[in-house]
């Protein structure tokens, strides 16, 4: 129940994060500063609007979804993705 109310909801308001893009030819590893902003902006955004989570798609590496999971990010099951990608969120009692 991500939701917290209801277990057969099919759609839940949230704010949806694009994966951040990677690049071999940087030296610097920037995805963290990247993902810090965006969550930034999100705290903004929830701190006028509300909400209960952040998602995001991701591909389905383990390097990747450590990545995430260190961010305080967690895989969810869902039925849409396929083995290549994941869903991940980030509740927002932690911003």
């Amino acid at each position: 129940m991500l939701d917290g109310h209801s277990s057969d909801r099919k759609f839940i308001p949230c704010y949806l994060i694009g994966q951040l893009g990677k690049s071999d030819t940087i030296s610097e590893k920037i995805g963290s500063f990247l993902l810090d902003d965006a969550m930034e902006t999100v705290r903004q955004c929830h701190d006028s609007l509300g909400g209960r989570f952040a998602l995001l798609d991701a591909v389905s590496h383990p390097k990747v979804i450590a990545f995430y999971e260190e961010n305080l990010f967690f895989p969810i099951e869902d039925s849409e993705t396929d083995s290549e990608n994941i869903r991940m969120i980030r509740p927002f009692f932690d911003l």
